[in-house]
């Protein structure tokens, strides 16, 4: 039996795997983040490594295969509100996080103990994203207020 994370009832449990990669590399960051510096090699790694795995998933896919002429070349445009929609959520969370950590370390609280309180958060949302689909079954409610 295949596990598809497709469904509607798993999304929550998928999707807690980013949360917890979130948290590590908050608690990561905080320890190591002494200058800006060390914080752009971070990202230059993730950067490569996110490109590296990238092409290892397609270039060893068997079932991945390029565009050729029977199939329709991928289009940018197909999926450009997708993209406007990621762009968005990534402008408004990147706001709220920078406004939290400014904020806490304005009131002399360590950016370490900041990442703490991220993780705490994290670890919130994980719990409401695994019990996410009992939740709206039991409460069938709920599902109309978030519409």
């Amino acid at each position: 039996m295949r596990w598809n994370i497709y469904k509607k009832e798993r999304y929550g449990k998928s999707r807690l795997f980013g949360s917890i990669g979130f948290m590590l590399i908050a608690i990561i960051l905080a320890r190591h983040l002494d200058d800006y510096t060390n914080g752009l090699h971070y990202l230059l790694f993730a950067i490569g490594l996110t490109a590296f795995f990238a092409f290892w998933l397609t270039h060893n896919n068997p079932n991945f295969t390029p565009s050729s002429e029977e199939n329709e070349p991928f289009n940018l445009l197909h999926v450009s509100f997708f993209w406007i929609a990621l762009f968005l959520m990534q402008v408004s969370f990147g706001a709220f996080y920078n406004f939290f950590t400014i904020y806490e370390t304005d009131h002399h609280i360590s950016l370490e103990t900041t990442s703490y309180l991220w993780a705490f958060g994290v670890i919130c949302e994980i719990v409401l994203f695994y019990f996410q689909a009992p939740i709206f079954k039991a409460f069938y409610a709920l599902k109309f207020s978030t519409l």
